[in-house]
């Protein structure tokens, strides 16, 4: 239960109209603290994965005779839209994890 902005009055917090006045209200969408908790492991872990491949990835894929331009175009075409993948895995879990972090919880 929240008060009204407007009249002061308590109102539900999922509501997105006051009922004594009509002022409208953005509703608070609440998780509980263990699904917020798993949002957060989650979210860390998918980042964490994100980073170890992209990173596995960038160092594993380096050729020996990067001396010549030709090599250095054909290696970084070649696993750039793997990297590119890795790079969305991560922002995904860094995604959830803010998401988790910065949700509200029910009393």
């Amino acid at each position: 239960m929240i008060n009204c902005e407007e009249c002061g009055k308590r109102m539900s917090d999922t509501a997105t109209s006051c009922p004594n006045c009509g002022a409208r209200h953005k509703a608070v969408v609440r998780i509980s603290a263990g699904r917020k908790n798993s949002l957060i492991i989650f979210g860390f872990i998918i980042t964490m994965i994100g980073v170890v491949l992209y990173y596995n990835q960038y160092t594993t894929s380096i050729p020996d005779n990067l001396y010549s331009i030709e090599s250095m175009k054909e290696w970084s075409s070649a696993d750039s839209s793997l990297r590119m993948y890795y790079a969305i895995l991560t922002c995904i879990g860094i995604g959830l994890l803010i998401g988790g972090l910065f949700s509200k919880t029910k009393e």
